[in-house]
C-alpha cells in the first residue's frame, strides 16, 4: 500500500555575528578573518516522512561539518527528525569549522586549529533546533523533479582535462494546494566565488540561489552541492575585484534559481510510494601524513584509529524515481559520475559533503596525474575513490 509523503521545513541563521570582526574564515590560505557580514549564512532542515520511515535533509553553509559533529548532532535530537544528514555547501566565505585555516609557519605549516569552539557549541544548538522545528507538524505533499541545463561558460574546471558537470537537479515538494513546501536544488561547483582576498562573510552563490527561490516560487529553498571537486568554480576573471565577484555571485545564483524552478514547472508530479532510506558505516584508509601531522598538533579535531577514518554513506530513495546518495567528501566529476552510474532512479542526486568533509575524492588516475597534487594533499589517499563507489554500490543492492 502506497503511504503519503508528509514533508515539514525550518531555516536557522548560522551567522557568527558574536565572533565577528576576528572568526578565521575556511578555503584558501591560513588565518584569512572575517571582517563583517555581507549576507547570512544558513542552515535549511526540509524533513520527509511517511509514517514508517523519516529523513531529514540539512543543508548549510559551511566548509564541511566532520562526522564526530554529526554523531554529536544525532545524539543531542535522540531520534528526533529521523535519519538526520547534514550536507555543506563547501562554502568559502563561511568559518572554518574544521581546524585547517587558522593561524600557521611561515604559511606552510598549521600550528593553532581555526575553529572557535564557541561559535560550534552554538552552531550544534542551531542545527538541533531547526531539525526539531522541521520534524514538528510535517504536512502532505506532492513531488515534481526534474534536470536544468546550465550554460557551459557559467563555470568551469580549472584541470586541463577535468570534466564538469553543465547541468542540475531540481526537486519541489508541494503542499496539496500546490503551493511549493521546499525546493531542493542540486549543483556542482566551489562557491568560492569572492576569492582569497574576501573577508566578508557570506552564502556565496548558493545564498542567491535560495534567495531567488523564495521571491520567485515561495516556500524554503534548499542547496545541495554535487561533485564539485578538483577543480569546478565559477567562470569569472581572476583579476576581478570585490565588487564585481559580488556581482557574479547574484548573477550565477539568480541564473541557476531561475533555470530550476522554470524546469519544475514544467515537470510533471513523480509518484512516490514511500520513503527508503539506508546508511553504510565506513572505515576509510587514511595515507595522508598531512592529516596525520594536523592531528598530532591538535589542529584537526578529529580520531584517526589504526589509520582508519570512521565515515559513513546514504542512500534516501522516493519511490522508485527519486534517489538522493550522500558522499562524504568533494567528489571530482569523473568520481561522481560513477557513483551516480551505481545508484537507481530516474532523477538521481548526488550529496557531495554529506555527514562529513574527508577531503578531496579522486579517480586512480587523477591519482596519478601531477596536476592534481594539491587535491592529493588533501585526500584521505587513492583508495578512497573507489571505496565510494564499492559502498554506493553496496548500498543500491540492499533490500
Amino acid at each position: 500500500m502506497a503511504r503519503t509523503l508528509r514533508c515539514g521545513v525550518a531555516i536557522a541563521d548560522i551567522t557568527p555575528r558574536a565572533h565577528v570582526p576576528g572568526i578565521p574564515l575556511a578555503g584558501f590560505g591560513f588565518n584569512r578573518r572575517a571582517t563583517a557580514v555581507l549576507d547570512p549564512l544558513e542552515a535549511v532542515a526540509v524533513h520527509l516522512t511517511d509514517g514508517e520511515a523519516s529523513v531529514t535533509l540539512l543543508a548549510m553553509d559551511l566548509i564541511g561539518f566532520l562526522y564526530p559533529y554529526v554523531d554529536r548532532l544525532r545524539a543531542r535530537l535522540r531520534g528526533a527528525g529521523g535519519l538526520v544528514l547534514p550536507c555543506s555547501t563547501h562554502d568559502h566565505a563561511a568559518p572554518d569549522t574544521i581546524g585547517l585555516w587558522g593561524r600557521s609557519l611561515f604559511g606552510v605549516l598549521p600550528l593553532t586549529s581555526g575553529v572557535v569552539r564557541d561559535y560550534m557549541e552554538a552552531l550544534v544548538d542551531a542545527l538541533e533546533r531547526v531539525v526539531r522545528d522541521a520534524a514538528r507538524d510535517p504536512a502532505p505533499v506532492t513531488v515534481r523533479a526534474a534536470r536544468f541545463e546550465v550554460p557551459p561558460d557559467w563555470f568551469r574546471n580549472d584541470r586541463q582535462g577535468g570534466g564538469k558537470d553543465d547541468f542540475g537537479h531540481v526537486v519541489q515538494f508541494q503542499a496539496e494546494d500546490g503551493r511549493p513546501v521546499a525546493t531542493l536544488v542540486n549543483f556542482a561547483a566551489h562557491p568560492e566565488t569572492l576569492w582569497e582576498h574576501n573577508t566578508l562573510l557570506s552564502a556565496d552563490y548558493p545564498g542567491a540561489v535560495r534567495r531567488r527561490l523564495r521571491e520567485r516560487v515561495g516556500g524554503v529553498a534548499a542547496f545541495f552541492s554535487g561533485a564539485l571537486g578538483g577543480m569546478v568554480t565559477a567562470n569569472v576573471p581572476l583579476a576581478l575585484d570585490l565588487p564585481g565577484r559580488q556581482a557574479a555571485v547574484t548573477r550565477l545564483g539568480t541564473g541557476l534559481a531561475d533555470l530550476a524552478s522554470e524546469a519544475v514547472s514544467r515537470a510533471p508530479a513523480v509518484p512516490v510510494s514511500g520513503l527508503w532510506a539506508r546508511s553504510l558505516p565506513l572505515e576509510l584508509r587514511l595515507d595522508n601524513r598531512r592529516f596525520r601531522l594536523a592531528r598530532t598538533l591538535g589542529v584537526l579535531d578529529r580520531e584517526f584509529v589504526l589509520d582508519r577514518v570512521r565515515t559513513e554513506m546514504t542512500l534516501v530513495r522516493l519511490g522508485d524515481d527519486v534517489t538522493l546518495l550522500t558522499a562524504p567528501g568533494e567528489c571530482t566529476p569523473e568520481v561522481g559520475r560513477e557513483l551516480v552510474a551505481a545508484i537507481p532512479g530516474r532523477h538521481r542526486l548526488l550529496l557531495c559533503l554529506g555527514c562529513d568533509e574527508i577531503g578531496y575524492v579522486l579517480t586512480p588516475e587523477q591519482f596519478a596525474n601531477k596536476e592534481y597534487h594539491y587535491e592529493q594533499s588533501m585526500s584521505l589517499g587513492p583508495a578512497t575513490g573507489p571505496a565510494l563507489v564499492q559502498a554506493a554500490r553496496d548500498l543500491a543492492a540492499l533490500p
